[in-house]
């Protein structure tokens, strides 16, 4: 191996996993070349968290070892193992032949040799590629053939299966393939994988010049993959397209899906926005509604924090919030409470909400607490029920010159809705950071600051039920 050439490491996984692109940038990107760090960034608050978090998970599983040992470096590794020492921490692991190194959490002497162990704040891996894989570097590296053990973030430790030996066998196939390549290989964008990438910039630039199919959110890697294989080469070609020009194939069997790719490519060159067809509007009045929630709390499920709604007459002091102060269940049951006067004062309610999240958190709530019972929960959750989806709306009848039907894409585009929060840094990453910041106050009995954290987080979701609010004021609008 070429000593100035970067080794492959097993945390490579995630990169490789997440984008082809990334994991080739981890050996050729620099500034000059790609407009974004090569080198270590600060990461974001929400990602200094869950890196807190993660370490905090990883000393308890260590406090769990009575009488672990630290491996220093490569050679000690291979001392310790030699001296069968029962539990090894951070072992380090280098196999020159390949060039790829990797640092496991622990290592763990059974009677039949060495396993491996990493700690994970995951509570499950089943569709976890990235952790298998990496698990299976692990494993290959430190030349073991007993199961590799993943210890979940509930403390649960679980085995990986076979499988993670062909996964791992493939990255390092695709890393050294990516290492040797000099050309930067072809890729698709999607908002949401590409937003949280350092090489964001870079990439979308690279995108809009190709006209790149895949900036439509009508068009995921697989759809464009089958228009490619149609002739079909830019955003452009689908734009100029009649219905006709596609052809039924797979993920384009569906006529709909198929007349909203031309419509969704066309409105974006054109800026304009398309209606498909005029919407029925619900009758009754309008309640906007949103949640904020720890994703990391009940075991990976969600743990509301904040149940938030507007109401008529939508003036300054139209907000009511249910903000969780005590117990979990006391605040779940004081927000079906809130409901329920809600629904006595406007017998015709409608709940406001952006995309599926809110139900889904009425529907765990109720799993959680045997609330299938209670009238307002059966209310809620009924077919012909308050609760009203406005981004599924807004999809069903509108086609909107947007990469993303998320919420903020929406409101902030100057072309369309133009509504703005107070505070442009927040959002639901934010909200989560801030809400822990607003835990440890609490816990230091710095009371004035909770306070004012609470209410910082108390302004965002204010302003998340006024957006929705004001997305249908300027759905109404328009023509």
């Amino acid at each position: 191996m070429p000593k100035n050439k970067r080794l492959i490491s097993a945390s490579d996984t995630h990169a490789w996993d997440h984008c082809t692109r990334l994991a080739w940038f981890a050996f050729h990107a620099s500034v000059d070349e790609a407009g974004a760090p090569s080198v270590a960034h600060e990461p974001d608050q929400f990602s200094q968290l869950i890196q807190a978090m993660g370490e905090d998970h990883e000393a308890r599983i260590l406090s769990s070892f009575a009488g672990a040992v630290t491996a220093e470096s490569v050679a000690h590794t291979q001392t310790l193992m030699e001296k069968r020492t029962p539990v090894i921490y951070q072992p380090q692991f280098l196999d020159t032949d390949l060039g790829v190194q990797g640092t496991p959490d622990f290592l763990l002497l059974t009677e039949n040799g060495y396993q491996v162990a990493d700690v994970k704040l995951a509570m499950s891996v089943e569709k976890n590629r990235a952790i298998k894989t990496q698990l299976g570097v692990y494993q290959h590296i430190s030349d073991t053939d007993l199961p590799a053990v993943v210890f979940l973030g509930d403390g649960d430790a679980v085995e990986l299966s076979d499988e993670i030996s062909a996964l791992s066998a493939r990255f390092l196939t695709d890393m050294t393939a990516l290492a040797d390549e000099p050309n930067m290989p072809d890729t698709h964008f999607g908002f949401s994988k590409c937003q949280v990438c350092l090489y964001h910039d870079y990439c979308v630039e690279h995108f809009e010049a190709q006209d790149e199919m895949t900036l439509s959110p009508a068009i995921d890697a697989r759809t464009g993959e089958q228009l490619k294989r149609q002739g079909f080469q830019s955003l452009s070609d689908i734009a100029s397209a009649q219905f006709d020009d596609i052809e039924p194939a797979p993920f384009l069997r569906n006529p709909d899906k198929r007349q909203r790719i031309i419509s969704q490519a066309q409105s974006l060159k054109s800026g304009e926005v398309i209606i498909r067809k005029t919407p029925e509007w619900p009758t009754g009045t309008l309640v906007h509604f949103d949640v904020e929630s720890d994703p990391m709390a009940a075991d990976g499920a969600g743990e509301v924090y904040l149940w938030g709604l507007l109401t008529p007459p939508y003036d300054q002091n139209s907000f009511e919030a249910v903000w969780r102060e005590t117990d979990d269940v006391d605040t779940w049951q004081a927000f079906l409470a809130t409901i329920a006067a809600c629904r006595l004062r406007y017998p015709n309610l409608i709940l406001v909400h952006y995309s599926h999240y809110e139900r889904a958190q009425i529907q765990r709530y109720a799993e959680r607490y045997s609330g299938f019972d209670d009238p307002t929960v059966q209310w809620l959750l009924a077919d012909d029920g308050p609760l009203w989806d406005l981004q599924h709306f807004l999809k069903l009848h509108y086609i909107l010159p947007v990469r993303s039907y998320g919420l903020k894409a929406i409101c902030r585009d100057p072309r369309l809705v133009n509504f703005h929060w107070r505070d442009e840094q927040s959002g639901s990453q934010w909200s989560v950071v801030r809400y822990y910041d607003y835990v440890a106050a609490m816990a230091e009995a710095k009371v004035a600051e909770a306070h004012r954290i609470r209410d910082e987080i108390l302004t965002y979701n204010e302003d998340d039920v006024r957006a929705t609010a004001a997305v249908v004021d300027w759905l109404g609008g328009l023509v």
